[in-house]
């Protein structure tokens, strides 16, 4: 690409935005309109125009001859949404209303409107009123109902992230640990294309093959073993040996939860045996448990198919766990950081849904 070609391109994309800017206060017709009309003002040809601007050449004639006999005020209206809005005068109080209640459809919104205005509107104008202030459809995230925020907060500040610390200096080995269990059946029904819903047989038995691991901090590595039978206190100790005799470089500290097989006597005593040093989590906080990526990541690899067979399920398991070191290295790794998510800057904002308080103070 040359230099004449660059600068095109830049200015293509710099008007698409432009547009796009001011289409969040008035129509994406007069949007362009304007814009169109600026550059006829300072010069540009009409054949440049539309290719800048993206219309056609009659319309951009129309839109000159305005210019040209002085019909100034004509060039601000546009049939679509050059117009003062129905709404125009009530949107402070529906959006309030929005962000202080639980609106899920565009349609719900409307029918708010109606019933706090008396203007009955259609979902189109709400969409852009929506627009126009920045608000979005988003998925609602989970807040654990039995969280203890401050203790969260607290453990990461004052043990987690002095942990971190030491393993990045490579003092120590910093490991985070946790079972996960795959069921299969369930959740893992797959998807393909179709002209229509496929509908596949259930299992009549549950089978499920089951993951110890231990995610590596410094290396963004897995160590795992995994079984058909039920993760117990036992396994957990056989698991922290395997652990143990992988890392003899340095010592090991294992972040995990509060399970009663994690937290056993016996488990205790075998970790003070092999060195181990444990370090429990604040109740219900999967949110501080690094490896609960890697199994969000690996469920989500698993759920693209239909396993007819337990072997086909469980060999796939496996390839997706010993992809996470090679092939989805990457993946991991934009996983794996620093950053987790704490919910103690969360403020209400109905009865039931928090939002996050932002850096400078404003919700």
């Amino acid at each position: 690409m040359n230099e004449s070609q660059t600068q095109t391109s830049i200015a293509s994309m710099f008007i698409e935005k432009a547009i796009e800017f001011l289409a969040l206060s008035i129509s994406k017709t007069l949007a362009k309109k304007i814009v169109c009309c600026l550059f006829l003002v300072v010069g540009v040809e009409i054949s440049r125009c539309a290719e800048l601007v993206k219309l056609n050449v009659k319309t951009i004639r129309k839109h000159k001859k305005s210019l040209d006999s002085g019909n100034i005020d004509e060039l601000f209206i546009s049939g679509g949404g050059g117009r003062k809005s129905s709404l125009f005068d009530y949107e402070s109080v529906i959006v309030e209303e929005i962000e202080s209640g639980e609106y899920h459809t565009q349609q719900e919104i409307a029918d708010m409107a109606f019933e706090k205005t008396g203007v009955r509107v259609s979902t189109s104008s709400i969409k852009r009123l929506l627009k126009k202030h920045g608000i979005k459809l988003y998925k609602s995230a989970s807040l654990p109902a039995k969280a203890d925020v401050e203790h969260q907060r607290e453990f990461y500040e004052y043990r987690l992230l002095p942990l971190m610390k030491a393993s990045k200096k490579e003092k120590i080995g910093l490991g985070f640990m946790d079972p996960s269990h795959f069921v299969m059946g369930g959740s893992y029904m797959g998807s393909v294309y179709s002209k229509q819903r496929r509908y596949v047989k259930t299992y009549a038995q549950s089978k499920r093959l089951s993951f110890i691991g231990s995610l590596c901090y410094n290396s963004n590595t897995m160590l795992y073993t995994t079984t058909t039978s039920s993760v117990n206190s036992v396994a957990i100790i056989d698991f922290l040996i395997q652990l143990a005799n992988d890392q003899r470089d340095k010592p090991i500290h294992l972040v995990l939860d509060n399970a009663s097989y994690n937290t056993a006597q016996a488990v205790k005593d075998a970790a003070q045996t092999l060195d181990i040093t444990l370090h429990y989590l604040p109740t219900y906080s999967p949110n501080l448990n690094l490896i609960e990526r890697i199994w969000r990541f690996m469920k989500g690899k698993l759920r693209r198919k239909y396993y007819a067979k337990f072997m086909e399920f469980k060999e796939t398991i496996i390839e997706i766990a010993e992809s996470t070191t090679n092939e989805c290295k990457h993946e991991i790794e934009t996983l794996i950081t620093d950053k987790f998510q704490l919910f103690d800057d969360l403020v209400p904002v109905s009865d039931i849904s928090y939002i996050r308080v932002k850096d400078d103070g404003v919700a």
